[in-house]
């Protein structure tokens, strides 16, 4: 699981505002957090896009001075959030979509985000495990769209 793709937020119980940061792993396999007031907190942990799913643990207590140590984060696995899924994009001709700059949504959901394939055309995400087929979009002044399996291989009509 790249840690590029999931997110915590943790927010405190007494306040209404709640801190949201990138996951990133220390030599030790730690995880870097801000400093945060005394108290109780609810840590959330969910794929980058994906807010309303993932795992919540409520009810941590955080003493000043010291380093968070629960037992239901040591280990915290995160590899249940969801799957690896790729596909080969593939312009009309049957060439590879080079480096390009594609949008990505799940169907249903009302905002896409950016990605970019690699120089083979390969685009690779880590998606929740509900999700079995996303619509791609790929173009520069016009986006021309697929909606796709997991691991499909996707050939647009047209990219301009």
């Amino acid at each position: 699981l790249d840690p590029h793709f999931v997110m915590l937020t943790l927010q405190p119980e007494a306040r209404e505002s709640k801190t949201t940061v990138p996951l990133y792993y220390l030599g030790t396999g730690e995880t870097v957090l801000p400093t945060l007031p005394p108290g109780k907190l609810t840590l959330r942990v969910n794929l980058v896009g994906f807010e309303n799913d993932g795992l919540v643990i409520d009810d941590l207590t955080l003493r000043a001075g010291e380093t968070l140590r629960d037992p239901r984060l040591l280990p915290l696995d995160l590899r249940g959030l969801g799957r690896a899924a790729e596909w080969t994009l593939l312009l009309p001709g049957g060439q590879p979509l080079r480096e390009g700059k594609v949008r990505v949504r799940t169907p249903g959901a009302p905002e896409h985000w950016k990605a970019s394939t690699d120089p083979n055309g390969r685009l690779r995400l880590f998606l929740p495990q509900w999700v079995d087929r996303v619509e791609i979009s790929a173009g520069a002044d016009q986006w021309t769209s697929a909606v796709v399996r997991i691991d499909q291989v996707v050939r647009f009509p047209a990219v301009r």
